[in-house]
């Protein structure tokens, strides 16, 4: 006799450095990592836009499409586009 439980589907997984480092190769960006705000439950993940693409709009850059394809299946809070390269600071 099978009980009548019901089920629910699982949720996806969140967005981590891995899968975010994957979809950036995948679609030939760099992957700039994953953080958290102060605020947000949930992670999100910034990677930095091709120099060919800077002057589109979101919607008409090609890596914008690859990546939010590549992590459809992921739980994020957004996914930050980042423009121009991070300065890293030299260490003291």
């Amino acid at each position: 006799m099978v009980a009548g439980c019901a089920t629910t589907p699982p949720e996806k997984p969140v967005l981590t450095n891995r899968a975010l480092a994957r979809a950036a190769t995948k679609c030939h960006v760099r992957s700039l990592g994953v953080h958290y705000s102060r605020t947000g439950k949930l992670p999100y993940g910034d990677y930095l836009v091709p120099l060919a693409e800077r002057d589109a709009a979101p919607d008409d850059q090609p890596s914008f499409h690859c990546m939010s394809e590549a992590l459809k299946g992921y739980r994020r809070d957004y996914l930050g586009l980042v423009v121009k390269d991070p300065v890293v600071q030299p260490r003291k």
